[in-house]
C-alpha cells in the first residue's frame, strides 16, 4: 500500500508538472504561426498601409508574424467571431458587447470621425449631427458591418431609405450617379478618394456626425495577448510612431488628417 501511495503521488505530480508545462507553452507555440489580422480600408490605401505598418511594428515587438486580411466589415465580424481569424484591426469599444468572443484591446488606436458626403453639383444642408439627416425623404447609405453607423441610422431614417454598401469607393460611385442623397463613412478613409479624378469634383464633405476612438480585438482564445499588445501600442504611441506612420502613409500634406486621426484618451 505504501508502495501504491508513493506512485499516485508520483504521477499526480507529473499530471501536475505536464499541465503547467502545457499551460507555460500556450502563448510561445502559437508564436510560430502567423496572426491573422483583419483590415477594412482596401489594400493599398492610405489608411490600410498605415494600420499595416502600425501593426506591423506590434507584432514585430511581440515577435509574432503577422497576416493581414483586407475583408469587407461585415464578413470579418462573422470570421471573427467564428474563430476563422484572430484579430481585428479596430472597432468601436462596445463591439465585443454584441460579438461575445471579441476580447477588445484597451488601447485606441485611431480616432474616426464619422462624416456625411454629398454631391457637390446640389445645395445641401450641412449636417451638424446625426439628428440633422432625420426628418426628410434622403436616401442615406452606409458601409455594412460598421455597428455604429447601422445603429444611429437605422433609428433616424425609413427602411426605404437606408441602404448598405460593402466598400467605401461603392457607396461614392452610388452617390456619384444620383443612386443615394448622402453616404455616411469615416473621414480618414473618405480622404483618399476626395483626392481622385473620379470623386473630386463631385463630392463634398457635409459635416461630422461624431467621432469616436476604435480598438482593436482579439479572440477570446488569445485573451493572453490583449495586454501584451496594449502595453506594446502605449509604446508606439509614446514614441510618436503612431503619427509618423500616419504621415507615412499618407504621405505629402497630410499633417491635418493625421492629427484628426490620433486617439485621444478613452472611452
Amino acid at each position: 500500500m505504501a508502495l501504491l501511495g508513493r506512485l499516485n503521488k508520483t504521477l499526480f505530480a507529473l499530471m501536475g508538472l505536464s499541465l503547467v508545462y502545457s499551460l507555460v507553452l500556450a502563448e510561445p507555440a502559437f508564436k510560430s504561426q502567423p496572426f491573422v489580422m483583419q483590415c477594412g480600408p482596401a489594400k493599398g490605401t492610405p489608411l490600410a498601409r498605415w494600420m499595416a505598418l502600425v501593426y506591423g511594428e506590434a507584432f514585430r515587438r511581440l515577435n509574432i508574424p503577422l497576416q493581414i486580411y483586407y475583408l469587407p466589415t461585415l464578413r470579418s465580424s462573422f470570421m471573427a467571431e467564428s474563430g476563422l481569424i484572430d484579430g481585428q484591426m479596430y472597432r468601436v469599444y462596445e463591439y465585443g458587447h454584441q460579438f461575445h468572443n471579441q476580447l477588445r484591446v484597451d488601447e485606441p488606436v485611431i480616432s474616426i470621425p464619422t462624416a456625411a458626403f454629398v454631391r457637390k453639383d446640389e445645395s445641401y444642408s450641412y449636417f451638424g449631427d446625426w439628428s440633422s439627416l432625420a426628418g426628410g425623404d434622403l436616401v442615406v447609405e452606409y458601409v455594412r458591418g460598421i455597428e455604429l453607423n447601422q445603429r444611429r441610422l437605422s433609428n433616424l431614417i425609413a427602411p426605404e431609405n437606408l441602404s448598405s454598401v460593402s466598400y467605401s469607393r461603392d457607396g461614392l460611385i452610388n452617390l456619384k450617379f444620383r443612386n443615394s442623397d448622402v453616404f455616411v463613412h469615416d473621414m480618414i478613409d473618405m480622404y483618399y478618394y476626395l483626392q481622385q479624378d473620379a470623386f473630386r469634383d463631385h463630392i463634398a464633405f457635409a459635416g461630422v456626425l461624431e467621432t469616436v476612438n476604435l480598438y482593436p480585438y482579439v479572440h477570446r482564445r488569445h485573451s493572453w495577448l490583449a495586454p501584451q499588445l496594449q502595453d506594446v501600442i502605449v509604446q508606439i504611441k509614446q514614441e510618436g510612431l503612431l503619427r509618423e506612420y500616419c504621415l507615412q502613409a499618407f504621405g505629402e500634406g497630410s499633417q491635418p488628417i493625421c492629427e484628426l486621426a490620433q486617439p485621444h484618451g478613452q472611452d
